[in-house]
């Protein structure tokens, strides 16, 4: 009995005090303990940026379920607070603690909360507010997903491109994520685009902190300044910024300066829900000039003036471009 330890330990306690937040419907997130935060910070973030989430908690929860019925053949107060002493199998122990107590309750809050559809748009600008007062207007075919809520923290998930205006609230922290990075705020103004395969921010107003999925590499941004993020291992890129490059979809425009045709046919893309098939050379061109919004035929017409060619429709909604014969 001398490896046993007290119920008084703090690891007991700990486990006491995420019983009764669960009985009173307490966020973990919101409790007084850094450690408990930690675990949950820990696991969002995990889900956030990895793709295969699903399969990889399947494999955790079979691991769970045999550490569990290996801890049942002994004491488990005994088993419990021997594995929270080694800081190598801190996360086990943790997770094993919980499923325990819990009887998959927990599991579920962390491990099977899926991201929700709070919002989409189909084919016209869609803004919305949320429940803190920030609104959100949506590009044509963007989506906005909702994952966590709580006095302290929210987390959106964004597919598309979005323009924020967050209702700034003191020690409280609004995220959203894509399948590239992540942007934190207190309260701000900003642009966040998805399309094109990467990732792009502009500030207006405020602070934002933009970081890679993979790498810890973050940047801060001012207002003025915009990053580009071209995959979840980059490292942000930051550069002094024209707002109205960024947000003239608003005003139904593109407007573009020295950007190369492979960029603007992605975000005709995005606004029209489209796919366009470019040669190589002429997706390198860079372009300078604005095109209306208003219509993808509109559009496509004064692009193929610009490059010397023909946009020809090759499928409901696909559309390949030919260069003229010289």
């Amino acid at each position: 009995m001398g490896d046993q330890q007290s119920h008084n330990d703090p690891d007991s306690k700990r486990a006491e005090f995420i019983k009764k937040a669960r009985e009173q419907n307490i966020p973990l997130a919101e409790l007084d303990d850094d450690f408990i935060q930690e675990l949950a910070e820990y696991v969002e973030t995990k889900k956030d940026e990895s793709p295969s989430f699903e399969a990889d908690k399947k494999e955790v929860w079979n691991n769970i379920n045999a550490a569990t019925q290996q801890a049942d053949k002994v004491d488990s107060t005994a088993n419990i607070t021997t594995i929270f002493s080694s800081s190598t199998v801190r996360w086990a122990a943790a997770a094993i603690l919980i499923v325990g107590l819990l009887s998959g309750a927990i599991y579920m809050q962390f491990f099977a909360q899926q991201k929700r559809l709070l919002a989409q748009s189909t084919s016209t600008i869609t803004t919305i507010t949320l429940d803190d007062g920030s609104t959100v207007t949506l590009r044509p075919h963007s989506r906005l997903y909702t994952s966590d809520n709580s006095k302290i923290l929210q987390s959106y998930h964004l597919e598309g491109e979005a323009f924020f205006e967050v209702t700034k609230q003191n020690n409280r922290t609004f995220s959203v994520t894509t399948d590239i990075g992540k942007v934190s705020v207190l309260g701000t103004r900003f642009n966040l685009s998805s399309w094109g395969e990467q990732l792009q921010v502009y500030l207006e107003e405020g602070s934002v902190e933009v970081k890679p999925s993979d790498r810890e590499n973050r940047v801060i941004l001012k207002p003025g300044e915009s990053a580009t993020l071209a995959s979840a291992k980059a490292t942000p890129n930051k550069t002094v910024a024209n707002a109205e490059e960024f947000t003239d979809w608003i005003d139904g425009e593109l407007i573009f300066n020295d950007k190369s045709v492979q960029q603007i046919a992605a975000e005709l893309e995005q606004q029209f829900g489209i796919t366009v098939l470019l040669p190589n050379p002429v997706a390198q061109q860079q372009l300078t000039g604005r095109l209306s919004l208003d219509k993808v035929n509109t559009a496509l017409e004064d692009l193929e003036l610009a490059l010397n060619g023909t946009f020809t429709q090759t499928g409901d909604s696909r559309y390949t471009f030919e260069p003229n014969s010289q």
